[in-house]
């Protein structure tokens, strides 16, 4: 397999975490309970599996249960030591956690953190430039953050993103304010790129324990944190 190819894989962290529940759970699981284990939308896990089951990192099984109707697949991960998975996997984690210790050993850290993430929001909508009107480049975002896996939920009034999941908590428990810089840059970087109105965007890290807020306007109301 080309490295590319394995890199454009193992990439995600929620990816990862998808391949790993898989591997915790021992027998072979459905999208819906892989979702529900993660707190993932069911169509973000279903993208995460086709990605690894072509790359061979896990493998597509029929349930034989005797339903009717549309087939039920299932889902299990390729068995440890069959291939170099298990380096490739602890790779990455490894390199996130030297990242983000870089970034916090900076003269600023949120400043460099920040602007990281604002280079790869960036990236992630590609070339999707140009005047748009704040509701579709909101919704890019919030497209781009369900791919992720922080599985948000906008306001109506586009005031707010609710972020009911943080993929990279492990992180979060050493680094909390450079991995939030991360993301902030990334929100911030997506919309500047899909050419949202300047507006304010503050993020406020967990409201509850499984919570975390994104702020979208002139002047974000104060909270404590």
């Amino acid at each position: 397999m080309p490295d590319v190819r394995v890199h454009r894989v193992l990439a995600s962290i929620s990816r990862i975490a998808v391949l790993e529940t898989l591997r915790e759970g021992g027998d072979p699981m459905g999208v819906r309970e892989l979702a529900e284990r993660m707190n993932l939308h069911d169509n973000t896990v279903r993208k995460h599996l086709d990605l690894l089951v072509e790359n061979g990192f896990a493998t597509r099984l029929r349930d034989g249960a005797g339903r009717r109707g549309r087939p039920r697949y299932l889902y299990a991960a390729t068995p440890p030591g069959s291939s170099s998975t298990d380096v490739r996997l602890h790779n990455y984690r490894l390199l996130a956690s030297v990242f983000a210790a870089y970034l916090d050993d900076a003269d600023d850290p949120e400043a460099v953190a920040e602007e990281a993430g604002r280079r790869f929001g960036v990236r992630s909508v590609g070339a999707e430039v140009g005047d748009r009107d704040p509701t579709t480049a909101l919704q890019r975002v919030v497209r781009m953050l369900d791919d992720i896996g922080f599985r948000p939920e906008p306001a109506a009034d586009g005031s707010e993103i609710r972020l009911r999941n943080c993929p990279f908590r492990e992180l979060v428990r050493d680094r909390q304010s450079v991995v939030c810089a991360t993301h902030l840059g990334l929100i911030r970087g997506a919309l500047a790129q899909l050419g949202a109105p300047e507006q304010v965007v503050r993020l406020v890290p967990f409201v509850t324990p499984t919570l975390c807020l994104v702020e979208i306007g002139p002047h974000p109301r104060d909270r404590a944190t």
